[in-house]
This record gives C-alpha cells, sequence and structure tokens, in this order.
C-alpha cells in the first residue's frame, strides 16, 4: 500500500511539472505569434529603414517670438544629423542601429531598426514589468528594490534572474505586448547558460530594438512608465549607472544622462537620455560584431559626441 501512494505521489509530481512547463511554452508561443502578426502588418503599411518624423506642434507662438527655420534649427531637421551617422557607421564593423529622438521637437531617426539580441537591455523591460507587478499589489517594493537597483545601476545578471523568478512565465514579454514594444521579448535569464534555457522552450533569445528601447525611455522621461512615480524611480536608477564607457563618455563634462547598457562578446549596446541645453533627446545604439563587439564602446561614444555636437552647436 506504502509503495502503491509512493508512485502515486511521484506521477502527481510529474503531471504538475509537465504542466508548468506547457504552459510556460503555450505563453510564450502565442506572444511570438501576437508578435509575427503585427510585423507583418508593419511590413505592409511601412519602410523601416529611416524614419524621420514630426510631433504635433503644440506650443503657441506670440508675435514677440522669434520663429527659426526649420532647416537650420539642428532640433527639427535630422536629416544632416541622420547623413553624418551613416557615414560614420558606414566604416565602423559589425552591423549598427541607431536611434535618436529630440525630445522637445518629437523629430526622431532611426538608422536600421532591427530585433538584435538584447543583452542587458532587456533589463530595461523586466523593471517595467516589476514595477507593474508591485503596483497591481502583486509584489511589494521592498522585495524587489535591492534586486532592482542592482539590476540597473550594476547591470548585475543574478538579480535579473532574481526578479523574473518572481515574475509568472512569459510575464515580461506579455507586458511587452500588452505596451507595443512588439520586437522585444524575454524568453531566457542571464546568469544561467542562455543556450540551454532558449534549447528549453524551443524558442528565440532574448530580443529588442533600438526604436523599442528608445520609446520605452521615453515613458520613463515622461512619467508614463506604469505611473508616475515607477517612471520616477527607473530614472532615478538609470542617472546613477556606474557603466559610463559609451554614449556618457562622448558627453561634455557635467551633461546629465540616464543611461543602461549592455554587451556580450558578439553585441554592444547603449540606451539614453541625455540632458542639454540644446534639448533633451534619447540616443540607443546597438551594434552586432561577432567576436569583437568589445572594440565598439569608443565607436559608440564617437556616436555620442555627434549627436551631442549636432543639438549643441
Amino acid at each position: 500500500m506504502k509503495r502503491r501512494n509512493d508512485i502515486k505521489k511521484v506521477e502527481t509530481i510529474v503531471l504538475i511539472a509537465v504542466f508548468v512547463v506547457i504552459s510556460g511554452v503555450l505563453v510564450a508561443v502565442m506572444v511570438s505569434i501576437a508578435r509575427q502578426f503585427r510585423h507583418r502588418v508593419q511590413r505592409e503599411h511601412e519602410s523601416r529603414p529611416i524614419i524621420v518624423t514630426t510631433a504635433p506642434e503644440t506650443s503657441s507662438v506670440t508675435e514677440e517670438t522669434v520663429s527659426v527655420p526649420e532647416e537650420t534649427d539642428p532640433s527639427k531637421n535630422l536629416e544632416p544629423l541622420n547623413d553624418e551617422l551613416r557615414d560614420k557607421i558606414a566604416v565602423f564593423d559589425g552591423t549598427w542601429s541607431v536611434y535618436v529622438k529630440h525630445l522637445g521637437t518629437g523629430k526622431e531617426l532611426v538608422i536600421n531598426d532591427r530585433e538584435m539580441y538584447a543583452a542587458s537591455l532587456i533589463k530595461l523591460y523586466c523593471i517595467g514589468a516589476i514595477q507593474q507587478a508591485v503596483e497591481g499589489g502583486n509584489l511589494t517594493q521592498e522585495e524587489v528594490r535591492e534586486d532592482e537597483k542592482n539590476m540597473i545601476m550594476y547591470s548585475d545578471n543574478y538579480a535579473f534572474d532574481a526578479l523574473v523568478e518572481l515574475l509568472p512565465n512569459g510575464y515580461i514579454s506579455e507586458w511587452c505586448v500588452k505596451h507595443d514594444y512588439w520586437e522585444t521579448q524575454q524568453t531566457h535569464e542571464l546568469s544561467n547558460d542562455w543556450a540551454y534555457q532558449v534549447r528549453r522552450t524551443g524558442l528565440e533569445d532574448n530580443m529588442t530594438s533600438v526604436q523599442d528601447t528608445g520609446h520605452f525611455l521615453e515613458t520613463v522621461y515622461n512619467g508614463t512608465c506604469v505611473s508616475e512615480e515607477s517612471s520616477a524611480w527607473i530614472l532615478k536608477l538609470l542617472k546613477k549607472q556606474k557603466t559610463l564607457t559609451k554614449i556618457p563618455k562622448g558627453l561634455p563634462k557635467g551633461v546629465v544622462c540616464a543611461n543602461k547598457t549592455g554587451e556580450t562578446d558578439d553585441y554592444c549596446h547603449d540606451a539614453a537620455i541625455v540632458y542639454s541645453d540644446g534639448g533633451d533627446y534619447i540616443l540607443v545604439v546597438m551594434v552586432e560584431s561577432l567576436g569583437s563587439a568589445y572594440n565598439c564602446d569608443s565607436d559608440i561614444a564617437e556616436l555620442s559626441k555627434t549627436v551631442y555636437k549636432y543639438f549643441n552647436p
């Protein structure tokens, strides 16, 4: 009788484990299908390589206001900056994606927007999802505060994994879909063997793009990432970033920058909100350079210097 009960217990445990695995895979598959559908719609309606847009004018102009012709205002005309950045990228090694948005005028440009392995940029979406869970009452800020600090300020992979394990399977990817980050998904942890994690689910890697990341930073800047309180907390951590060898290095001393980096042997990324006299702006750079991404820091700093000088002539 005891042996029979033991067998039943083992069978129950196995069934529960199988159910958990299948549930995680189904959630990931549903997210992947939703992303693929959105991508098809986007491909039918837009061309992605270069985008230059203008936000609607909202400020009134008085008679005393001296208007600056758009073609001579660097914050309103990004075509020369686009050309300059393309010229620089052309001589760099690897595949480059760049996103720039002037937050005063709403003008943005995108060069070679494409899904790319996210590296530690995935931690941005993690903290957004975690703050959503906190404000929804599923977690407390006390539970996650230290791991959030270590994950963003020091890019600690173990802190990221600890936070991911507090969430249901697929939660971060679902959060991304709900907030229109269609080129972003989280499928695995970072301190473990990522290849094993991907093989286990049969799905692709953690992914994002410069445009998704730029839009995420804009919500933080505007106070709309989950809530004004959560946005302020995320921005505070980004301003305390300890890795300053990429976008921040290309800025003059004293310029405030809130950034998050990501790097592996094959990928080198940085994403930042820059506060400048010529207007606040967002710059996101993602690079795929197989086996030599560690050489890209200075090139990203050079692009950062170029963008800053353009907005602050």
